[in-house]
């Protein structure tokens, strides 16, 4: 197994840069179920905050996008049935960073993620940090 940084993974995806597009084809090519190449869950995390922030592809195109990456047998991710629990979160409202998050503290056995994020804690299930939820605890 051979592990795959975002760069790599949007340059094969995005197609912007010539000679790197065609070595990251060679490299993703390369790759097949008994020698697969492995996306950290950091890589996901930016691998969405590139295709969103700076390509402005959609949320539902990062979504489906990140549903065939699931798919793909030639590739392992880190924790895939969290980050299949926030892809099946995540909506115009919820991001795909703080969706993952609520699902990772849920597998860890977490009764909540506390944030002061109010949209995520709408969202993802998390709470949002008050004096009174610190007094809950």
């Amino acid at each position: 197994m051979i592990g795959i940084d975002t760069n790599v993974m949007a340059r094969f995806i995005m197609r912007d840069d010539p000679i790197q597009t065609r070595m990251a084809d060679s490299l993703i090519g390369s790759l097949t179920v008994k020698n697969p190449g492995f996306l950290s869950v950091v890589v996901l995390v930016e691998l969405w905050w590139v295709l969103r922030r700076f390509y402005k592809r959609p949320v539902s195109q990062c979504r489906d996008l990140f549903e065939e990456i699931l798919r793909t047998d030639e590739l392992t991710l880190e924790d895939a049935p969290s980050v299949s629990a926030a892809l099946s979160e995540v909506n115009l409202s919820a991001d795909f960073a703080d969706s993952l998050i609520s699902a990772l503290a849920q597998k860890a056995g977490c009764s909540t993620t506390m944030t002061f994020d109010r949209s995520a804690s709408q969202h993802t299930g998390m709470t949002v940090l008050t004096e009174e939820s610190v007094r809950e605890i």
